[in-house]
């Protein structure tokens, strides 16, 4: 159950909305 879990696209994306929501704050910093 926990490897379907892993492999959800829905999880995937928003990993990848948060990892795009952390460079913009580090870009805005810098």
């Amino acid at each position: 159950m926990s490897i379907l879990i892993d492999f959800d696209p829905f999880s995937d994306a928003l990993s990848f909305i948060n990892f795009l929501c952390l460079i913009s704050l580090v870009m805005g910093q810098y």
